[in-house]
């Protein structure tokens, strides 16, 4: 997976593109806890992460993401 990483603080000079991030273990839905009632297994989602939510921020092309970072991707239900 590719991605832009950086390891200090600064503006753009301190970005590098990588191109060997692994995919993270989520996508689609796959599963969902009986709480669960906004987004079901297969349905599309979309999130808003912040930093302390993910590892690598969110300047990637996959971004693992909590449930209470995602909505459903097709509108309301």
């Amino acid at each position: 997976m590719r991605g832009m990483a950086y390891d200090r603080f600064g503006g753009v000079d301190v970005l590098s593109l990588r191109e060997d991030l692994p995919d993270p273990p989520v996508g689609t839905v796959e599963a969902v806890g009986p709480a669960v009632v906004d987004v079901r297994a297969g349905d599309e989602v979309f999130g808003y992460v912040r930093r302390d939510d993910v590892q690598w921020g969110t300047a990637a092309e996959l971004v693992p993401a909590p449930q209470r970072c995602v909505a459903p991707g097709r509108g309301p239900r």
